[in-house]
């Protein structure tokens, strides 16, 4: 049942087929030699199962089968249980059932804080929030998506820091954060290669990837290519500060004032930056010392709350855009 879980959570969806076979087979030899009680397993591998159907997209066996589960774990607390209720509240997502979704979910964050299952917790606030999405509670949902950004980071969990980015990208992208979102987007490639396929397979979560960045191509024009650029260079860290953070440039009255802390040398560097010119370039490009285009570089980093060069690329990016 462990393999199964791990091959679902890859989206190695043709092995994770033949784990379950081989675990319906385990199960029921168990059973028959413990005449002929249920196996405790059983409940385990019904929530596997449910998360196989979803990312399968046969949401209605994925339903059924969750269902199964936790009536048979009625009362339990248990990993198992709090696990098969997210993700039935994931499937109803899916299904665009966002109110009972909503409910699930919140129970599932009542029974994780009761049970200190961090974890378990984040996920739930993460699927919380696609669910207050899909009802247009976009100020709490980006609370919660953020949440679950900075737990699952913090606990090292990289396939899950990854879809938290990309709830992030989505609700961005809703919120008209058009620059900031298509840096999130971008570079949430580079976080799901580390550990599992993109979406864990599923195609109706890669199908709203693609459809977000057909909005931000749209909104941006010729200025997404940068800003996706200037997303795919991200450091894992880099990418983790820009989800966790309103970047500076994401308004006007923001961007005027990012514009007002700059001296005019630093503007002139903030915008070689965003041209791709290392510092060495910078320097001949303005005739004056590495050492003080360095000197530059960390200023506006400093004043503009910055991680890295590439969000300062983002942020000229956003302003030449406006100009």
């Amino acid at each position: 049942m462990t393999l199964t879980h791990i091959r679902v959570g890859q989206g190695d969806l043709e092995a994770a087929r033949l784990s379950l076979a081989e675990a319906d087979d385990l199960v029921a030899a168990l059973e028959a030699a413990d005449e002929p009680r249920e196996h405790p397993g059983s409940r385990r591998l019904e929530v596997v199962r449910g998360m196989y159907h979803f990312v399968m997209g046969e949401l209605d066996a994925a339903e059924q089968g969750l269902r199964r589960a936790l009536k048979a774990m009625t009362g339990s607390r248990g990993v198992a249980a709090v696990e098969g209720i997210v993700t039935l509240g994931l499937v109803h997502v899916a299904q665009l059932r966002f109110d009972e979704a909503v409910d699930v979910l919140r129970r599932a964050r009542r029974l994780c804080a009761e049970q200190r299952e961090d974890v378990i917790g984040a996920w739930a606030d993460l699927i919380l929030a696609l669910a207050l999405r899909g009802r247009g509670e976009y100020a709490e949902a980006m609370r919660l998506a953020t949440s679950a950004v900075r737990a699952h980071a913090r606990m090292r969990t990289n396939h899950a820091t990854a879809f938290a980015v990309e709830v992030v990208g989505w609700l961005a992208t809703d919120l008209d954060e058009h620059t900031r979102a298509a840096m999130l987007l971008s570079a949430t490639g580079g976080l799901w290669k580390v550990e599992v396929s993109a979406f864990f397979g599923s195609r109706q979560l890669a199908r709203e990837h693609s459809a977000c960045e057909e909005r931000l191509r749209a909104a941006l024009g010729p200025h997404y290519v940068r800003a996706a650029a200037a997303g795919k260079a991200m450091s894992a860290a880099e990418v983790v500060a820009c989800a966790l953070t309103l970047c500076p440039g994401s308004s006007r009255q923001e961007e005027d004032h990012g514009l007002a802390l700059l001296t005019p040398r630093e503007i002139d560097v903030a915008r070689l930056v965003a041209d791709g010119l290392t510092n060495r370039l910078i320097s001949q490009r303005l005739v004056i010392a590495t050492r003080t285009v360095d000197t530059h570089v960390e200023n506006i980093l400093k004043k503009l709350g910055f991680a890295g060069r590439s969000q300062i690329a983002a942020w000229v990016i956003k302003e030449r855009g406006r100009s």
